[in-house]
């Protein structure tokens, strides 16, 4: 479950507006849902380790219907910035094939820092690497595509050494894709598909050539549901050549404001139910969805995007 800040506050509506004490409650409220399609426990029902196999080697990686975590390690904070429950490992093997994984480099630290914007999530990139490739050499069949993003400011820092450097000396040596195409599941079998989002010479696939529905900061959940199903429509007819790439997360938290009821818990709990409705009934047409990078997911809604590879292939 979330962990949430103990506080040695002395709650008194005398000494608290009523507009914050409504904010806290809405907080502290436990709003555990349907496992079915949300899951905000410790670890998945059930878990799909070995997925990929059954995908052709000659399939294109973009031709897929890949399940996937957004902001995949933003595990601690409060509830208005938490997007999973999962350890990285335990995503894994739950069948998550896409991680989404912000870091942050300072000047005189070799190891990135592993952050949500300007929150740490004490960790460090050097760990990430690890549990993915001792993943990949026990399940060798599988691959795992990797959005690596820096947060914030890269000024001082040459991030891609840095990168380069903890990839090599944590066991990825030989087992990335050194290319900016898209690969066919053969050549990507027991290694990591980075997509590039940070500075310095081009390496990998550069995420910004994919094509994104990424509509985060949400006023209405139904605006949101509509911005996520016309993006995953639009994959179904797109360039089956083209990575596509689908966030069904989202925020009502912005700069300016903050709409508690649409924190990510919240938003996660509609759409992941919405988008369990609607799986189904593309099961009977060939349909490539892409990658769709889900905060809380269920086993069983992730297993309804690995099953319409069954179609599709």
């Amino acid at each position: 479950m979330i962990m949430r800040p103990k506080s040695s506050i002395i709650w008194s509506p005398k000494k608290i507006p009523l507009d914050v004490c409504l904010l806290l409650l809405l907080l502290a409220i436990n709003c555990s849902g349907n496992r079915n399609f949300f899951d905000d426990t410790e670890a998945p029902e059930f878990n799909n380790e070995d997925w990929m196999k059954e995908i052709p080697d000659n399939t294109l990686l973009s031709a897929v219907n890949i399940p996937g975590t957004h902001d995949s390690l933003s595990l601690y904070c409060t509830r208005l910035a938490i997007c999973q429950s999962w350890t990285l490992d335990k995503q894994l093997q739950a069948g998550i094939r896409f991680l989404d994984v912000r870091i942050q480099c300072f000047p005189l630290c070799g190891d990135p820092v592993i952050c949500h914007g300007i929150t740490p999530q004490f960790d460090w990139f050097s760990n990430v690497v690890k549990v993915v490739m001792n993943f990949l050499q026990a399940h060798k069949k599988e691959t795992v595509v990797m959005r690596l993003k820096a947060e914030l400011c890269e000024t001082g820092v040459n991030t891609l050494v840095k990168v380069k450097n903890m990839l090599n000396n944590n066991g990825a040596a030989g087992a990335l894709w050194e290319s900016t195409d898209v690969p066919k599941m053969r050549q990507v079998r027991g290694k990591l598909v980075i997509l590039q989002e940070f500075s310095g010479e081009t390496q990998w696939i550069k995420y910004d050539s994919l094509d994104i529905g990424d509509d985060y900061q949400v006023q209405n959940i139904n605006e949101k549901w509509t911005s996520v199903q016309n993006h995953l429509n639009s994959a179904i007819q797109g360039d089956k050549e083209k990575l596509f790439l689908t966030f069904s997360s989202g925020t009502g938290i912005s700069a300016t404001q903050i709409i508690c009821a649409l924190c990510p818990h919240h938003v996660a709990q509609t759409i992941n139910n919405k988008l369990f409705d609607y799986l189904p009934t593309l099961a009977s047409n060939k349909n490539r969805l892409g990658i769709i990078a889900m905060d809380f997911p269920s086993a069983q809604l992730i297993q309804k995007i690995i099953e319409l590879n069954q179609q599709t292939n």
